[in-house]
């Protein structure tokens, strides 16, 4: 006859756990604390997972890198658009083409997820967000069409033909093809860390658990004290001649074994 084996359900593994930490603690002195504190441990393991696969989606942070500037016009009205690489510290440099209309930034970002260890990362497509003269503190990304036309309905300016005008200017570039296609790709690539993820949940764990401890200490605490307060109300009341728990006279007889009032045990 085998001998079957231990289920792998974690619902069960978890219930054979607690089941052996009351079996263990059932004669250690302080058991009921030392208990408690047991079971925060591995109660908190479960909590911490689903804590760690939560956070995944609350903790954000968002790099940017925006270093990548064009400068765009036109050389007649109902010509094609004209990009012209353009840095920072270029600013003051006057404008190589006849209708400028303003500059675009590659925008660039890096989204990392999970808290207190980012564990996902993921790379969005770049975005073309295009700066207009007449409208300097709109930032209007290239490839939307109603902010586009909201933007033309506002200023006058058309920007037909900007984006593939910045993307073909790119892939001119040598050092800014690849980024070029990967906005043409317009796809976001997401990378996990295992490790991370791991590293988090026990972070995540490891705080849950002082968490509890020290509030299971506060309890102890507040127990202590309030065992401590009650025995010295008992000793009190007893040598004013009263009972402990309702108060009645008990002086009129010597060593009495119960309070004749409640009922309370006295003197055994």
């Amino acid at each position: 006859m085998t001998r079957r084996g231990r289920s792998r359900n974690p619902f069960r593994i978890l219930r054979r756990r607690l089941a052996e930490v009351e079996r263990n603690s059932a004669t250690r002195p302080g058991s009921r604390w030392r208990r408690a504190t047991e079971y925060a441990l591995l109660l908190s393991l479960p909590i911490a997972i689903l804590l760690t696969i939560l956070l995944d989606d609350l903790g954000v942070t968002v790099d940017r890198d925006r270093s990548v500037r064009f400068r765009v016009g036109r050389d007649a009205v109902d010509g094609p658009a004209t990009v012209v690489r353009h840095d920072a510290e270029q600013d003051h440099h006057p404008w190589s083409m006849t209708l400028p209309l303003g500059t675009v930034v590659v925008e660039t970002r890096l989204v990392r997820r999970g808290w207190p260890i980012a564990s996902v990362v993921e790379r969005p497509p770049p975005r073309l967000l295009a700066t207009l003269i007449l409208a300097p503190e709109e930032r209007v990304p290239l490839g939307d069409p109603a902010q586009m036309t909201a933007i033309e309905e506002t200023t006058g300016v058309s920007l037909e033909g900007v984006d593939e005008a910045v993307l073909d200017a790119l892939e001119r570039t040598t050092s800014l093809s690849d980024l070029a296609a990967t906005i043409r790709a317009d796809r976001t690539e997401t990378t996990r860390s295992w490790a991370a993820s791991i590293a988090a949940g026990g972070a995540t764990w490891m705080m849950l658990f002082l968490l509890a401890a020290v509030g299971i200490r506060m309890l102890q605490l507040v127990e202590w004290g309030r065992g401590r307060w009650r025995r010295r109300r008992i000793v009190r009341r007893l040598r004013s001649g009263r009972c402990p728990d309702c108060r009645y006279d008990l002086r009129s007889e010597r060593f009495p074994k119960r309070c004749p009032e409640c009922g309370r045990r006295i003197w055994s």
